[in-house]
């Protein structure tokens, strides 16, 4: 399929990693190695007066000095598991067609060692992350992405919001790829950034429970201008979120989801689950399996509807 201009047109899928596609922080993971007060005062003041990227490096320097070698770390990322249903979700992204990018604080070895683990590295098109590698002596090394100072929604060893814009231009001009759709999914502060800059084109999926779902709703508050993009609330209560499917139907994604308590489950939308059935039946009529779930919740927000 192409655009008007002639470029391909596709769809894109931007993921956060830590609590996105796994389930917990990579870093905190590997510090936690250390054991209780396994971190002195003085690496916890390099947090406050540095920032994250120079204090996770001299967390690695403990880790080497008290032994700790490359597949203790890579043991301890391995064992994290998925956001549930994640996996398969990103696999069925890819097989409809879609790019799947990650963007992502952490660093370039936690995230290839965890995505090679868990068989996803062959379904991501890119990951932008801080490098990181093991040098000789078994040391990781870690550096910033980059260095920012005119994004004061993020670190400024990563702004994921300019990361993104310069994503899709290089797309557009130099693989002359358009995305007519594109999904940030994501839980932090520091996801903020990238769902503001989305276009009528974006749907914004902000993880509720986490930082990012009302940091959002607080930055969308202040703008001078409408929000333009949707905002999918990612429904979450006591409950791990659990990514049950990725239904494609009509060209478009519902990512939708359910709790694995049954008691914190909340009902679907009625207009959503009919939105939902519809297509399923719709798709069933030609042949086309598509997974769904009475359970699943993920609502459109005042300002949005469900992607068509």
């Amino acid at each position: 399929m192409f655009s008007s201009s002639g470029r391909i047109l596709k769809r894109l899928a931007v993921l956060d990693f830590d609590h996105t596609v796994c389930e917990h922080n990579t870093d905190i993971v590997v510090r936690d190695l250390l054991g209780p007060g396994g971190v002195p005062p003085d690496v916890q003041s390099i947090l406050r007066s540095c920032g994250w990227i120079p204090y996770m490096q001299r967390i690695f320097r403990l880790l080497h000095q008290n032994g700790f070698k490359p597949m203790d770390i890579a043991s301890a990322i391995r064992g994290i598991p998925e956001v549930p249903g994640m996996k398969s979700c990103i696999a069925n992204l890819v097989r409809h067609g879609f790019d799947v990018i990650i963007i992502s604080d952490s660093n370039s070895e936690f995230i290839r060692v965890w995505n090679d683990y868990n068989d996803i590295g062959p379904y991501v098109h890119t990951v932008f992350t801080n490098p990181a590698r093991f040098d000789s002596s078994g040391l990781l090394e870690l550096r910033p992405y980059h260095f920012q100072t005119e994004c004061t929604l993020s670190s400024k060893n990563l702004c994921k919001g300019k990361i993104l814009t310069e994503f899709l231009r290089r797309q557009h001009d130099d693989r002359q790829i358009e995305y007519e759709k594109v999904f940030y999914a994501g839980d932090g502060k520091n996801d903020v950034c990238p769902m503001l800059r989305l276009g009528s084109n974006g749907y914004a999926c902000a993880r509720r429970g986490f930082t990012c779902h009302d940091a959002l709703q607080t930055a969308i508050g202040k703008l001078e201008h409408p929000y333009i993009a949707k905002v999918l609330h990612i429904m979450s209560t006591a409950a791990k979120l659990t990514f049950v499917s990725a239904c494609i139907a009509s060209g478009s994604l519902i990512a939708y989801v359910h709790y694995s308590q049954a008691a914190d489950r909340e009902r679907l939308h009625e207009g959503v689950r009919r939105d939902v059935e519809r297509q399923r039946m719709k798709h069933l009529a030609a042949g086309v399996e598509i997974e769904s779930s009475k359970n699943s919740d993920l609502r459109p927000s005042s300002n949005g509807s469900l992607p068509s």
